[in-house]
């Protein structure tokens, strides 16, 4: 558990970390071009390279930050809450982990082994202990969203879940 807590710790500190260097190096792009005409938002500069993590290894859907109209999570009032979100985001999970023994409802956990976001063998793994009957697919080579990278077996483990009584 004290592993768990100080790579959950790691983790936050990380994205912290990135949110910090997304709010430094979007203001130097701003000032730096500032004037320019059409005005550029450095912020959507710096999604290329953070979906190529999120998704990794597999690619980004087509026209997914459009779809999905990431950019709205870039305004900066969105963009500080999330970072509070984030900053209390270790106490949480560590307050809610002692909780995931009293989960009684069917539970599937599908993870990719190649996430390096959510870590399988760390967090999934334990998560599947700690769940009674709790059932985890790991999908090889698959990141941190399988269900993009394998969305049928995704769907398939849904409704193995909701038919249980």
């Amino acid at each position: 558990m004290k592993l768990l807590a100080v790579v959950l710790a790691g983790a936050v500190l990380l994205l912290l970390c990135g949110a910090v260097a997304t709010l430094v190096i979007t203001r130097m792009i701003e000032t730096r071009y500032a004037g320019s005409a059409p005005r550029l938002d450095a912020r959507l500069l710096l999604m290329g390279p953070t979906l190529g993590v999120v998704f990794a290894p597999q690619a980004s859907p087509p026209g997914y930050v459009e779809r999905s109209r990431i950019p709205l999570v870039l305004r900066p009032g969105a963009f500080r809450a999330n970072a509070e979100d984030v900053s209390g985001l270790y106490a949480f999970v560590a307050r809610q982990s002692r909780r995931y023994g009293a989960i009684r409802t069917p539970t599937a956990i599908v993870s990719g082994d190649a996430d390096t976001i959510v870590w399988t063998n760390l967090h999934s793994r334990s998560l599947e202990r700690e769940i009674p009957g709790a059932r985890l697919v790991v999908l090889p080579g698959v990141g941190h969203m399988p269900h993009h990278a394998a969305p049928d077996i995704v769907a398939r483990e849904i409704e193995a879940v909701a038919a249980k009584p």
